[in-house]
C-alpha cells in the first residue's frame, strides 16, 4: 500500500494485508476527511494492477455515490449486470466495486446489496467507506471484514504540509480551525473545494439577507446531519475568504461564528437555536 496515503501506520498496514487477502467485502471506516475514498481508490489500483489515475475507467471498475444524500435500490441493483460481464485475464481479482458513503444506502439499497455479499461474485471485491459504519444494518456489517482507519500524528501531518510548502502557523490555524478534519484542512489550504450542493447552500446563505438565511434552517438544514455538513463547509469557505479577501474582519466574524456553532452542534445543542444564532452572526 503506497506510502503516500496520509494514515497511521496500523492503518497502511491493515490497507496492505487487504491487498495480499481482500476476502470478497470490505468496511473502510473512520472520521470524516480522513481519506477513506482515496484509500478506497488506492486499494482498487493495487488490486487490479492499475495506476491509480487509470481506475476510473477501467472497465473492471464501479462506483457508487450517494445522489442528493442517499444512494437508492436502483443505484444497487444496477451492479448486478456489472457482475455478470465476463473479465478478461486470469487474475485473482478482476472487478472492483467501491460504494462510496455507504451508511447513505436506503433500507432497501442495503438489503439488495446483502444478496451480493451473501452470494460474492466470482473474482470481485466490495470496497464500502463509512464515517458512520453503526448507521449499516447489522447484517450488512458482518458480512464485511472492516478496516478502521486512524490518521498518523499531528507532527507526522504536519511534517507533510510543510514538505509542500504551507507555513507552519497557517498549518496549525487551519488544523485547529477544522478540529482535525483532514480532508476540510487541505481543502482550505489548497483554496479548492468540490462543488457540491452543500457549498451551494452555503453560496446562497453568504449572499443572501437574514429573511433567506433564516427560512433555509426549516427548508433545508432540518435534518442534524446536513446541519453539521452545512456548518463544516461553512468554515472551510469562511477559511479560504479569510486567506484571499482584503475584508479579513467580516471573514474572521463568519469563521468564528461557523465555529462556535461547529462546537455546539457537536456537543448536541439545540440545533435550531444554534442555526438561528449562527444565521443572525453572519
Amino acid at each position: 500500500m503506497s506510502a503516500a496515503l496520509l494514515l497511521h501506520a496500523d492503518s497502511l498496514a491493515a490497507l496492505s494485508r487487504a491487498v495480499s487477502t481482500p476476502g470478497h467485502a470490505l468496511l473502510l471506516s473512520g472520521p470524516a476527511g480522513i481519506g477513506k475514498t482515496i484509500a478506497a481508490t488506492q486499494l482498487a489500483a493495487e488490486l487490479l494492477g492499475l495506476d491509480v489515475g487509470a481506475v476510473a475507467s477501467s472497465p473492471g471498475f464501479r462506483r457508487l455515490a450517494p445522489t442528493d444524500r442517499k444512494i437508492s435500490v436502483d443505484a444497487v441493483r444496477s451492479l448486478g449486470s456489472f457482475v455478470q460481464l465476463k473479465m478478461p485475464g486470469g487474475g485473482d481479482v478482476a472487478r472492483i466495486i467501491i460504494i462510496d458513503d455507504a451508511d447513505a444506502m436506503t433500507a432497501e439499497a442495503q438489503n439488495a446489496l446483502l444478496k451480493l455479499l451473501e452470494e460474492p461474485p466470482d473474482r470481485t471485491v466490495i470496497v464500502l467507506t463509512s464515517s458512520r459504519p453503526r448507521a449499516l444494518l447489522r447484517t450488512v456489517r458482518s458480512r464485511v471484514r472492516e478496516l478502521p482507519l486512524k490518521l498518523p500524528a499531528y507532527e507526522a501531518i504536519e511534517t507533510y504540509l510543510l514538505d509542500r510548502g504551507y507555513a507552519q502557523d497557517l498549518i496549525e490555524k487551519t488544523w485547529r480551525m477544522h478540529a482535525g478534519n483532514l480532508g476540510h484542512v487541505i481543502g482550505t489550504l489548497e483554496g479548492s473545494l468540490p462543488q457540491t450542493e452543500v457549498l451551494d447552500l452555503v453560496k446562497q446563505v453568504l449572499g443572501g439577507d437574514t429573511f433567506i438565511r433564516l427560512s433555509l434552517i426549516d427548508a433545508q438544514l432540518k435534518d442534524k446531519e446536513a446541519a453539521r455538513e452545512f456548518v463544516a463547509v461553512l468554515t472551510v469557505v469562511a477559511g479560504q475568504s479569510l486567506v484571499r479577501s482584503e475584508d479579513k474582519l467580516r471573514w474572521e466574524r463568519v469563521l468564528e461564528a461557523a465555529y462556535t456553532a461547529q462546537e455546539s452542534l457537536a456537543k448536541n445543542g439545540n440545533q435550531k437555536l444554534v442555526l438561528t444564532e449562527l444565521m443572525l452572526d453572519l
